[in-house]
């Protein structure tokens, strides 16, 4: 794995309860991985320019969530908005990230360019996300203009983060509040 420099930021993709062991869709070894990623960002926080996490946070996902899930396109209730196994994981959540992505509150979203910064516990309204995406528009130069990615496992929805940013890496930046 790449350590970061100054400006690389470690983006630490959907590492939540609902994707670990005894979640919705429980990746077996997740827990460790968890402690893992963990142990590797206290060791190396200060060679990252910028430390953000993603999230899933549905809130009403339309077609995402299914009762008869075909796993490509429609998956089981998940990743629920204000619930348990929606928030970080432990071993994550104790690490102070400052910068949360928060994806898929009213429509599917794998990307964590598709989420918006949200850094709290809130249910946000459909007015409240299609604000904070506006608020995308209005961006600074980047703090980083490389990233490294850490991630439970290697399926659609988290390796849509890391392909977004070889994709949109010329339009990397980092939003003030105006």
């Amino acid at each position: 794995m790449h350590v970061g420099t100054n400006n690389t930021a470690l983006i630490i993709v959907d590492v939540q309860p609902t994707f670990t062991e005894g979640g919705e869709l429980a990746v077996e070894g997740g827990n460790a991985v968890a402690e893992r990623i963990h142990g590797f960002t206290e060791r190396n926080r200060s060679r990252y320019a910028l430390i953000a996490t993603t999230q899933d946070w549905h809130v009403e996902p339309g077609e995402h969530w299914s009762d008869h899930p075909d796993f490509v396109d429609t998956w089981p209730v998940h990743g629920a908005a204000g619930t348990p196994n929606a928030r970080l994981h432990p071993a994550v959540e104790s690490l102070g990230v400052p910068h949360h992505i928060k994806k898929g509150q009213y429509s599917a979203a794998y990307s964590g360019f598709e989420g918006v910064e949200d850094n709290g516990e809130a249910i946000p309204t459909r007015d409240d996300v299609a604000e904070a995406a506006a608020r995308l528009t209005r961006c600074s130069p980047a703090q980083a203009s490389r990233a490294s990615t850490l991630w439970v496992s290697r399926c659609r929805t988290v390796c849509a983060t890391p392909r977004s940013m070889r994709r949109r890496a010329a339009m990397m930046c980092a939003c003030t509040p105006t």
